[in-house]
């Protein structure tokens, strides 16, 4: 199920006037159909309910009122060319990368999670944030893409790690001040639209310097 049909559904529920509408119904869980192991799984499905309304709520706060205030201080940045050139090109890698691994996860899931819609559908939507804005660190950079599918090969790795690089070298030490002022605020309005959330796909542990670095090049390719 793509997030445009998830929202579709949701819009519809949430301005009908059908008061079924208003709640996520139990799943209906046969235990003559299904093995022990899957009834326990669709009786236990509904933990993921309130995770679901939550990161509509993220989602829906993400794209009208966090990122519209962040598109005007993106597109005020007078970049250099061979910036933009950079940029343009991780940006293109990110997106090839993002969608060979979420169509191999999402067709997984279908399996795995097949008798658990609502966990199927809260992972999708958490998913579905690397779409609306970048994380290359947890799509291009983080480790465990050298051994998770589909998997990244070390060759790769060093070569994406070399295109970060040529981005950070390229930015004037002005727009790298601009860009990690404007990230403090980012980040501290992603911690409260993001409060009850578990955590966003491939965190990952690393350093604040580091990660610093990563939300730098997540806002400049963002816009692209």
């Amino acid at each position: 199920m793509s997030l445009y049909k998830i929202s579709i559904f949701f819009l519809f529920c949430f301005t009908s006037v059908d008061a079924k509408c208003q709640v996520l119904t139990p799943n209906f869980c046969d235990s003559l159909v299904l093995t022990e192991t899957e009834f326990f799984k669709c009786k236990t499905d509904s933990v993921y309910s309130p995770d679901i309304i939550l990161r509509i709520n993220y989602i829906s706060a993400l794209q009208t009122e966090l990122l519209p205030k962040c598109k005007i201080q993106r597109l005020s940045l007078l970049l250099p060319d061979s910036l933009k050139h950079a940029i343009k090109q991780l940006k293109s890698i990110y997106d090839s990368t993002l969608n060979n691994k979420l169509n191999t996860f999402e067709s997984g899931m279908v399996k795995k999670l097949s008798v658990q819609p609502k966990a199927y559908i809260s992972t999708l939507l958490s998913f579905q944030v690397l779409r609306i804005y970048p994380n290359v660190y947890g799509i291009l950079f983080n480790e465990i893409h050298l051994v998770l599918q589909p998997q990244t090969s070390f060759e790769s790795f060093v070569y994406l790690n070399k295109m970060f690089d040529n981005v950070l070298n390229k930015i004037p030490p002005d727009i790298y001040q601009q860009v990690e002022k404007i990230n403090v605020e980012i980040q501290a309005d992603k911690a409260r639209l993001l409060k009850g959330i578990q955590s966003e796909p491939f965190g990952g542990l690393i350093s604040d310097e580091l990660r610093i670095k990563y939300e730098i090049v997540n806002f400049l390719i963002w816009t692209e």
